[in-house]
């Protein structure tokens, strides 16, 4: 049965969960674990054309259509955040208890329609004719029922005047599956979007019917609950859904504005304008101990006034379902709405939740090889929980003067995650946010001059960072200072130089690693000459040492034919030529010898005086 619940541990899944590989190592301070994750999705840098817009608003995409330009991702933060999912019970463990996004923050912050028909069918069609019939152009590069994103913008940016309705139409349903490929359910095919959702956009008006909030929470949820795997390392779905929940409910993590700026909807829009995040953590282990080091949560940051009053009404209509404990679908996809674990995001008094349904058949189950089974008819238990919404509410009680239930921390802290640190590394601090890199070797050559600041070339806006140590020449030789080695002249140009030079400009050297946790790894030319230069010295020394050998050779064959000859004068010219051809052999070999003692000199002297 769908609702079938077993009796076993909470967290049953914590032995294969991410944060399980880095909390287990001995030296947790000096080896943690760092799975920063990628993503791959598309921005829309151009805003819906007015002769569409009334289209899509009546589709129900017209606010998430607004998300343009501006949006950027903390993947950071989104890799902090997947640590804290469980796909147990489909929520965030908190120093504060579980929370999770749900189909109220959906509507909100995407102002997409949350009520409706569930989003699933048969996954399998003619694409190219579905996509010829209402696109009204012939999909190209096809790949699994897949376009490129680019193509669509190449046909469907420029809607030309007095255009048709029909052609209008192709233009929005195009729009909205950029919107779709793009945002809202991103996967990793880098830049594709698939058109199974164009059969739910053949007639405009009926678009808004379907639960297109709920599929887009599905499949963000499916995500989360497949990156608990610590091999996985590229995330898809709605990532700015789950960054504005997290920004929205964590002030500690949460840019500021450069200028007041009111509430605009959706909510979502509010972190299009410039942020500033200093202060904030710049890598994932700061972010990580934040979170645990905060028990600060906003449980409902939507009781704002102002927020309230920028929201439409239409967005209402749905709020039946915010609190409707059902299944979120999308084709294959099946999760959970878990609203009776975080009540307190209703401002309602959260109890001891019940165990939660056991979906990890559902977590394997995908699209590949299944594309004659309509999904209507496989996930049909599932599907009617869906109808039988308005019904599946759980218990709630008012919230007066406590949040949560006598004894619902002790049941927390023993069968949930309340903190994934270890004691010992939450009385830690921040690591300092790094204020300027250094600079690349190719930014150094095409920008010798640095803007304008204090004297030691960095941001007249930043503090002055620690220069590395000028060491005295007279201070013995010591290891461990192979970064010293940016700081020495230039020594004279020779064999030695372009030999060894080429090797340390491809491999670099270590620099700051044992005083900055955010070390990076540079490229620095030891002997100070360009490859450029190497290959052009080299080549200069391959000919002077071939010329040397051929004077060497004829030094040998005038000594042969010298002793051949009889005839004195002819012996005395060759003893001659001789001569001015072995003298010229020595001086080369002795330019080269010095030339050789010169640099190891030089290479001893500039370490003498700079190795600590």
């Amino acid at each position: 049965m769908a609702d079938e619940i077993v009796d076993e541990p909470l967290l049953r899944l914590d032995g294969r969960h991410v944060w399980n590989f880095w909390q287990n190592q001995e030296e947790v301070y000096e080896l943690p674990y760092e799975r920063r994750l990628t993503c791959y999705w598309n921005r829309i840098d151009q805003v819906s054309h007015p002769d569409i817009l009334p289209l899509l608003h009546e589709a129900g995409f017209g606010y998430v259509s607004m998300i343009i330009q501006g949006a950027k991702l903390n993947l950071s933060l989104i890799s902090a955040l997947v640590e804290r999912w469980r796909p147990e019970t489909h929520t965030f463990h908190l120093p504060s208890g579980e929370a999770t996004i749900t189909l109220q923050d959906v509507a909100y912050q995407l102002g997409l329609p949350v009520e409706g028909h569930a989003i699933t069918g048969k996954a399998e069609d003619n694409w190219f004719l579905l996509g010829r019939e209402l696109l009204g152009v012939d999909p190209v590069d096809l790949d699994g029922g897949r376009v490129l994103i680019t193509w669509l913008d190449e046909h469907f940016t420029d809607l030309p005047n007095n255009a048709s309705i029909q052609l209008k139409e192709q233009f929005a349903r195009a729009h909205i599956l950029r919107v779709i490929g793009g945002i809202l359910m991103s996967d990793k095919s880098r830049n594709k979007v698939h058109l199974m959702w164009l059969r739910h956009l053949r007639v405009l008006s009926d678009v808004g019917k379907f639960s297109w909030g709920s599929a887009v929470l599905a499949y963000l949820f499916r995500e989360l609950c497949k990156e608990i795997d610590p091999s996985k390392h590229v995330i898809g779905g709605c990532l700015l859904l789950l960054q504005s929940w997290a920004w929205f409910r964590m002030p500690f993590i949460r840019p500021t504005l450069h200028q007041p700026t009111p509430y605009i909807f959706p909510l979502i829009r509010r972190w299009i304008a410039p942020l500033s995040h200093v202060g904030l953590p710049d890598c994932q282990r700061d972010f990580r101990l934040l979170i645990d080091k905060n028990d600060e949560f906003v449980w409902t940051p939507y009781d704002d006034t102002e927020i309230s009053r920028c929201v439409p009404q239409p967005i209402f209509q749905g709020a039946q379902v915010w609190m409707s404990m059902v299944p979120l679908i999308n084709y294959v996809v099946i999760e959970w709405h878990p609203v009776d674990r975080v009540l307190r995001q209703f401002n309602y008094v959260q109890p001891i939740p019940q165990q939660p349904i056991n979906l990890d058949s559902l977590h394997c189950l995908t699209r590949q090889g299944k594309t004659n089974v309509n999904w209507r008819s496989h996930h049909s238990s599932w599907i009617m929980q869906w109808a039988d919404r308005y019904s599946r509410r759980p218990d709630y009680q008012p919230f007066e003067t406590y949040s949560v239930t006598y004894g619902y921390f002790d049941w927390y802290v023993a069968n949930g995650k309340s903190h994934i640190l270890i004691p010992a590394e939450r009385q830690r601090e921040l690591y300092a946010r790094p204020q300027n890199r250094p600079p690349t070797r190719r930014a150094q050559l095409a920008t010798p001059r640095r803007r304008q600041g204090n004297n030691t070339g960095e941001s007249s806006t930043a503090p002055p960072q620690p220069q590395p140590p000028v060491a005295d020449p007279s201070t013995p030789i010591a290891p461990h200072a192979f970064s010293a080695f940016q700081h020495m002249g230039s020594p004279s140009e020779g064999f030695f130089t372009n030999i060894v030079h080429p090797y340390m400009l491809i491999y670099g050297t270590p620099t700051q690693h044992h005083y900055d946790p955010h070390c990076r790894w540079r490229r620095i030319p030891i002997f100070g000459s360009s490859l450029i230069h190497h290959h052009i010295t080299y080549f200069i020394l391959v000919v002077l040492v071939g010329h040397v050998m051929a004077r060497v050779r004829l030094e040998g064959l005038l000594l042969q034919t010298m002793m051949r000859t009889t005839n004195p004068l002819k012996k005395k010219n060759l003893y001659l030529d001789e001569i001015q051809i072995g003298i010229a052999v020595h001086q080369d070999v002795v330019l080269v010898v010095i030339d050789i003692i010169r640099l190891f000199l030089s290479t001893y002297v500039s370490l003498s005086s700079i190795l600590v």
